[in-house]
């Protein structure tokens, strides 16, 4: 179950807030109807598995609010009609959609798992109706807010690059920017109680509280310098702003002036599609379990209908057994051909027989772990990262590998030449 935040009216035209938990946003609507109220907004606040509330309902701009920012000036973004909420409920999953008719955000998708401690998000956007961009900069940021419910005071900020998590502030070395981050699969935010994940695939820049002005000047105001100047840390609230898109509509140039400019991408259409996937935890931030949340979101199974059940539940190639140890990439040997040279097409192919294995640790703890084949071994070596040394031989009957704190370590390995047909 989660709990959601709700906004309503009452009889007498009195605003009630509070929380309720149920199993959908129609529950949850349901509840207050029967008790004479009207509700206006209705959104996923917490996460009950680990008790942590998600959502920041007092943050400088609302949940998964479209935030246009043009040159340094935000602006609203205009919803000619109400939006539609619909409520649809499933077999393990209910889906909440909010449609909002004739506008540049026109749909946002929440899926909501039954016994899983995960909120599913999908936000699109029709470039075509989002307005023009010109005047002084040329060109308009666009932003999904995602504020936290999480204490500024001792805030990190993990930022999942492609070995590890770094935490933020204290891994920033002297003069690096503090404005902004990219990530590959998930951003996590924690103080000293728990912490929230934020797992994406489109959008993977992210700008902090402070450094994004939210509020428009106030008319007749003097010019300030721009948000990712005047920020600072420690922020002072825990909201990360997803850059979805940048658009420019005219460009100033040398040889013709001001000219309007086509889309980057002609004939591609201008409907953008954005997933997340928003997770709590309680208690220390969980490396292991980000990471996994995080790419399994990013980079999800195929799943394919089968009428014939698996001999096996589980199966793989190349697997490991501990699980703050990432297999980061498999590959044949790169010196296949007669002469040494990388070929896409050699003229006499062979079966390949050997293989790089690139193991990565994930969670800042050293590790032994064991890699398994399906396939006999003849060989494995354990080289450096060129792979043009040898440093240590392994045992190929029991390939075991041991791995510092966030170590890298490549592994040669030659398959057994197998006998018979």
């Amino acid at each position: 179950m989660v709990a959601f935040r709700y906004e309503a009216v009452d009889a007498a035209g009195k605003q009630r807030r509070g929380m309720l938990d149920a199993a959908s946003a129609r529950a949850v609507r349901d509840q207050l109807r029967g008790d004479g109220l009207f509700p206006t907004v209705i959104e996923p606040g917490v996460a009950l598995a680990s008790g942590r509330e998600m959502v920041n309902g007092k943050g400088e701009v609302p949940f998964n609010r479209l935030l246009r920012v043009h040159g340094q000036e935000p602006e609203d973004i205009a919803y000619p009609l109400a939006p539609v909420v619909t409520v649809k409920r499933g077999v393990g999953m209910n889906l909440i959609t909010v449609t909002r008719p004739r506008s540049g955000f026109p749909e946002t998708t929440i899926t909501l798992y039954d016994g899983l401690d995960r909120l599913d998000l999908h936000n699109e956007l029709d470039g075509d109706k989002l307005p023009f961009a010109s005047g002084k900069s040329w060109n308009d940021s666009y932003y999904f807010a995602f504020p936290f419910a999480l204490n500024p005071k001792g805030l990190t900020v993990l930022r999942g690059g492609q070995k590890w998590f770094d935490r933020f502030p204290e891994d920033y070395l002297p003069g690096a920017r503090r404005d902004s981050v990219t990530t590959q699969h998930l951003i996590g935010m924690a103080d000293s109680e728990g912490s929230v994940w934020l797992a994406h695939r489109q959008a993977f820049h992210f700008l902090y509280a402070g450094y994004v002005k939210a509020r428009p000047s106030l008319k007749g105001a003097p010019a300030e310098f721009p948000a990712m100047f005047t920020g600072s840390w420690p922020l002072k609230e825990a909201t990360l702003y997803s850059r979805a898109i940048r658009i420019g509509n005219q460009a100033d140039t040398h040889d013709v002036g001001v000219m309007n400019v086509d889309t980057v991408e002609p004939g591609f259409g201008m409907v953008y599609d954005f997933d997340y996937s928003l997770n709590a935890s309680s208690g220390k931030f969980d490396d292991v379990g980000a990471w996994r949340f995080g790419s399994t979101f990013n980079v999800p199974l195929i799943a394919q209908f089968v009428t014939v059940f698996p001999k096996t539940a589980t199966e793989s190639f190349f697997s490991v057994d501990q699980p703050n140890v990432e297999i980061v990439a498999i590959k044949p040997l790169s010196d296949t051909t007669v002469t040494g040279e990388v070929s896409a097409s050699p003229l006499d192919p062979k079966q390949t027989r050997v293989f790089i294995v690139r193991l990565q640790e994930i969670a800042g703890r050293a590790a032994s772990v064991n890699l398994k084949l399906p396939v006999a071994i003849a060989k494995a070596q354990l080289l450096n990262l060129t792979e043009d040394r040898t440093i240590q031989d392994l045992s190929p009957s029991a390939l075991t590998v041991t791995l510092k704190p966030f170590e890298t370590a490549t592994v040669r390995i030659d398959i057994a030449a197998t006998t018979g047909k």
